[in-house]
């Protein structure tokens, strides 16, 4: 039997490793006595798999993780007692069965929704910030450095970016939400968005202020954004 369960990871745990997740939801499903199932072998693991993982540092709103247990078990009662044994700033919001055969979180998320937030250096007028952001979504082109495998690649991330909105408080209090590109064929980093945001503006950040939040991760399915908990039938 598979879960699968949405949650949030706060502000509290937002430089937790995608590592230090699975181990994490292991520890708190073997203190809740759940019959988590694990790989065979010489070193067997847990079957938890996440969706795309969340850079260390960024706050995700909500997250999914598919458990896998040996035996069958109660959902409502299994949210609740894996949700009590989480540390502070992770919260199991709801969960849903996975039918047999449906594919994995990774395999059918493609767009993840984020939220920046900043102080600028510089005040600046919406007019201002409104033809930043008409200036960039009018690029057929964007390249950015990106770190792969076989080191650092120039990648053009224009195609990657699905909408783009900024708003404007007391001159200098910046918002940017974002909609990317999130796949295992290749994503777009909020971080790259935001430098080239900031590249258009010319201006840097008074330190400390970045702070990102993912809102959501998401398929894209007959024109609309659906949840890895919607498309499960």
């Amino acid at each position: 039997m598979r879960i699968r369960f949405e949650f949030s990871k706060g502000d509290a745990a937002r430089f937790l490793s995608q590592l230090d997740m699975v181990r994490l939801f292991e520890r708190a499903a073997r203190r809740a006595g759940l019959p988590i199932a694990y790989t065979q072998g010489f070193n067997p693991h847990p079957k938890i798999s996440f969706g795309p993982a969340l850079a260390v540092g960024i706050i995700g709103e909500r997250e999914y993780a598919d458990l896998e247990f040996e035996s069958p078990v109660d959902v409502e009662k299994t949210i609740l007692d894996l949700g009590a044994q989480m540390p502070s700033g992770i919260r199991i919001r709801s969960g849903k069965e996975v039918p047999k055969g449906s594919p994995s979180i990774n395999a059918v998320v493609d767009r993840g929704e984020y939220v920046i937030f900043c102080v600028l250096g510089t005040s600046f007028s919406k007019e201002e910030i409104n033809n930043a952001i008409l200036k960039i979504l009018s690029q057929k082109e964007i390249h950015v450095e990106k770190k792969t495998k076989k080191g650092m690649e120039i990648k053009n991330i224009r195609p990657g970016i699905y909408a783009l909105e900024g708003e404007i408080k007391s001159g200098n209090l910046l918002t940017v939400k974002t909609l990317l590109k999130l796949s295992s064929s290749g994503s777009v980093s909020p971080f790259s968005v935001f430098e080239v945001f900031l590249k258009e503006l010319n201006v840097s950040l008074e330190q400390g202020s970045l702070k990102i939040v993912r809102k959501g991760i998401f398929a894209y399915q007959g024109g609309r954004l659906l949840t890895p908990l919607e498309i499960l039938h």
